[in-house]
């Protein structure tokens, strides 16, 4: 981010913008990555079909939000997840 910033001509002794880089790192790390570290993926329960559907289900528009690995730019989209149940 340093190297940007100065490609930028912008003025790093500056209060405003000293910390910066280190504040970008800081949400990368805590915000924007913060989905890589299992212990803030969802919970996921089993539960019981005492309604003995065996039809697919079917949810529509999930919101979903990734990063390009290559450029580290945000990609948000909408997903589709469908599936027939099998066994419990």
């Amino acid at each position: 981010m340093t190297e940007i910033m100065q490609l930028l001509n912008l003025d790093l002794s500056d209060d405003s913008l000293m910390e910066t880089p280190h504040r970008i790192a800081k949400m990368y790390v805590d915000e924007i990555f913060s989905g890589l570290d299992y212990a803030n993926f969802p919970k996921i329960t089993v539960i019981e079909n005492k309604m003995k559907v065996d039809e697919m289900v079917t949810v529509r528009d999930i919101t979903l939000t990734s990063t390009c690995e290559h450029h580290f730019v945000t990609i948000d989209g909408k997903a589709t997840v469908a599936y027939i149940r099998k066994t419990r």
